[in-house]
């Protein structure tokens, strides 16, 4: 028996083979399998297994095409969410790939603009301090800029990359630079003892001592001729000596100081043109040159001059000074020699207004002979 829609009649089939006899055949009539369900675990659809889909499988539609399980409809529909699935996902996953194919090509972009208009802005900086970028590029400009854009990974690291001092940072690096190489050039050759070495003490001494000469050399030959003429005697002579002697140490002191204090004055005028030069380094521009060479010659014509004109300097401080007069050193003598003898400082021999001594020599008459020197002796 079948069904209108062409299927087995199950339940008068299965009562036809329940109806065996009338006594003792009650007992052969069984029940009908149940039918499972399917669910999809993704979008939850559910297909229904029939207890005659169980038994016998899905059958034919009416117009004679076979008619899928519940199984067989999980299993389609199951592919079909899967394919769909893989789709959507190979198509979510091509759009990212070509929005990071266009973010990569719009940074990559946008890295050359940021670069060019770095290059450009640095240009202009160079040109309008008077400098020359190419003169600049592939020494300093060029590698500054790659160091930058090699550090710009991504976009957002774009943002303040290349500052808008950069040009002038640039520039003042050089100009650093430059003034620190000129600054070793110069302190090479002015070191330390270029100053004294250049300006000696050594000048000072020959020019003391023709001044001294000048003026106790004429005291000593007068003092000689006073010995010469028993006007002084020997211990008298050694005595007016030793005292001239000490009056030359004494103004030699006092001349060497005023001349020491002229050689300061002359390494001063040295230091103020070596301190010039530092001063002309540290406010040094990158497109100015420098010549240390031009403050060394500068120092040793001052110098020079100032040599040649150290005697006259020191004579000028001296001036009208007088260190020793024969007058005291012939008193001296007469004092050392003694009252029992001639001297040059007492009027008369043994004093007491008795007439003057055949020996006595006036002081300002031996003083006057020894100062005719012209003006060499004008003391």
């Amino acid at each position: 028996m079948f069904t209108s829609g062409g299927q087995l009649d199950l339940l008068t089939f299965g009562g036809m083979r329940g109806g065996g006899g009338g006594k003792g055949g009650g007992g052969g009539q069984s029940a009908p399998p149940q039918g499972r369900t399917y669910v999809d675990p993704v979008d939850g659809t559910v297909f229904v297994e029939s207890p005659y889909e169980a038994m016998l499988g899905g059958g034919v539609n009416p117009d004679g095409t076979p008619r899928q399980t519940a199984a067989e409809q999980y299993n389609a529909h199951l592919r079909e969410r899967k394919a769909s699935e893989l789709t959507a996902s190979n198509a979510k996953t091509a759009e990212a790939d070509k929005a990071k194919a266009d973010a990569a090509t719009a940074f990559t972009t946008d890295k050359g603009t940021a670069y060019n208009n770095a290059l450009a802005n640095v240009r202009r900086t160079f040109e309008l301090q008077g400098l020359n970028p190419d003169t600049y590029m592939t020494s300093d400009i060029a590698p500054k800029l790659s160091s930058i854009n090699t550090g710009i990974t991504d976009a957002a690291g774009l943002k303040g990359a290349y500052s808008d001092n950069l040009g002038s940072d640039i520039i003042n690096q050089l100009t650093t630079g430059s003034r620190t190489k000129a600054t070793g050039s110069y302190d090479t050759m002015f070191g330390p003892n270029y100053t004294n070495t250049l300006v000696p003490d050594t000048g000072i001494d020959s020019n003391v001592n023709t001044i001294l000469d000048e003026q106790f050399n004429p005291l000593q030959t007068q003092l000689k001729n006073a010995f010469d003429r028993n006007t002084l005697d020997q211990r008298g002579y050694d005595a007016a000596l030793a005292s001239l002697g000490q009056k030359r140490t004494a103004a030699q002191g006092t001349v060497r100081d005023l001349g020491q204090t002229i050689l300061n004055e002359d390494r001063g005028y040295i230091n103020d043109i070596v301190g010039k030069g530092r001063t002309d380094i540290s406010n040094l521009s990158l497109n100015q040159t420098f010549d240390p060479g031009i403050y060394d010659k500068q120092a040793r014509d001052r110098a020079a001059s100032e040599a040649a004109s150290f005697g006259g300097e020191l004579r000028s401080k001296v001036g009208g000074s007088k260190f020793a007069d024969i007058s005291e050193l012939l008193n001296a003598g007469g004092s050392a020699q003694g009252a029992t003898n001639p001297t040059a400082a007492n009027t008369t021999p043994l004093g007491g207004g008795l007439t003057k001594s055949p020996f006595y020599v006036d002081p300002t008459e031996e003083e006057n002979k020894g100062r005719g020197l012209g003006n060499t002796g004008a003391f």
